[in-house]
């Protein structure tokens, strides 16, 4: 009798930069997709179909934002509170349109930013983000409102906001009191991302990606880790831990999309291209989007 031959037991994912036709399969039927369309890969490296979707709304809806709090969508002029229904709710109107809005969730609050109006929401309202009462030993130093920059980040109790090239901080634990003066530091090129980890952040700008450590900006240094940038707006809000993609540590990892693929930074500020050697990105993208569905990174740029 003759004995069996497996064929195809799974994929290990898609592979565009070797020719089809040369593709290895290993011994026990597992392989590379030459093409996959509207399919996902689960952790047993089982193809499946990938689940529906249903529209909900029409119209041209950017920076569509959740972090463990409140959903909110900008369409047009105005920013909206999406219900677990899908249904929108406006929370504000009057924005300026046709750029993308940048958040951050601390606690109940949802800050956000566009480079042009500046603001929080909570209990489902938009509140005025304003200038904070300094309250603490006598000083010489002078303080300025939140800054209506282009990207947002809460780290180490600090809200930090770049403006084209500038990354600036709030005082700890105040997030209406900038120092301008000194609090502050720049780079050569307008700041595209800003993802904080536990011990340092990874900054893109739009020629570099860099990596700074310590709780204290004041003291950081810039620690270039790739020489090419984040794909702008492509970073997932959600993280992901580093133990759950087979890595000896523990800790949340931002993911983005770079001109050289799929980017997993670690929590000890090294970074981790995902999928360099299988996939082709375009060199030429600047903007996009991205999104984690379990431990799949949905993403995508132009």
């Amino acid at each position: 009798m003759t004995k069996p031959i497996t064929i195809f037991s799974g994929a290990t994912g898609l592979n565009i930069v070797e020719d089809p036709v040369r593709i290895p399969q290993q011994k026990n039927g597992l392989s590379d997709l030459q093409v996959a369309v509207n399919v996902s890969i689960d952790q047993s490296l089982r193809v499946n179909s990938r689940r529906g979707v249903s529209r909900l709304q029409t119209g041209a809806f950017h920076s569509l934002f959740c972090d463990g709090g409140d959903c909110f969508v900008v369409k047009g002029d105005s920013l909206f509170q999406v219900g677990t229904d899908g249904s929108l709710r406006g929370v504000r109107s009057g924005l300026t349109e046709g750029v993308r809005m940048a958040f951050a969730q601390v606690g109940d609050r949802t800050y956000y930013v566009n480079g042009y109006e500046k603001g929080f929401l909570e209990g489902g309202v938009s509140h005025v983000w304003q200038k904070g009462e300094y309250n603490g030993p006598e000083t010489n130093r002078v303080f300025d409102g939140p800054i209506p920059g282009h990207h947002l980040a809460e780290f180490s109790g600090r809200m930090f906001v770049s403006q084209e090239n500038v990354i600036w901080w709030s005082e700890p634990f105040h997030f209406g009191l900038f120092n301008k003066a000194e609090s502050f530091v720049q780079f050569h090129s307008r700041v595209r991302m800003m993802k904080p980890v536990d011990a340092g952040m990874f900054i893109s700008t739009e020629r570099r990606t860099y990596y700074v450590e310590g709780v204290n900006p004041k003291g950081w240094q810039a620690r270039q880790v790739a020489g090419f940038p984040a794909v702008e707006w492509s970073d997932a809000i959600e993280y992901v831990n580093a133990a759950d993609l087979g890595f000896e540590m523990s800790g949340l990892c931002p993911v983005w999309a770079s001109p050289e693929g799929a980017i997993l930074g670690l929590p000890t500020g090294q970074i981790f291209n995902l999928n360099k050697k299988k996939v082709i990105y375009p060199e030429n993208a600047r903007t996009g989007f991205g999104c984690m569905v379990g431990l799949n990174f949905i993403h995508g740029g132009k």
